[in-house]
């Protein structure tokens, strides 16, 4: 099983400074769960939006989308 840990509770703190117009930039890595390897080419995507990107060979990717 893979999991992907995103920290919301930063990402909801931070919405409440960011204003229209801006990109918001959501990075990470994922990562096993059971042996904590990083899994290289996981397609991450927010749903609905058509929005998303593909983790590198270390598991880290970076997400940028507009807020409206």
């Amino acid at each position: 099983m893979i999991r992907v840990f995103v920290n919301l509770c930063l990402l909801c703190g931070l919405m409440p400074f960011l204003g229209s117009g801006q990109n918001l930039i959501l990075d990470g890595r994922i990562l096993n769960d059971k042996t904590s390897d990083p899994v290289p080419f996981t397609n991450i995507h927010i749903d609905q939006t058509g929005i998303g990107t593909s983790s590198n060979l270390e598991g880290q990717f970076t997400l940028k989308f507009p807020l409206q």
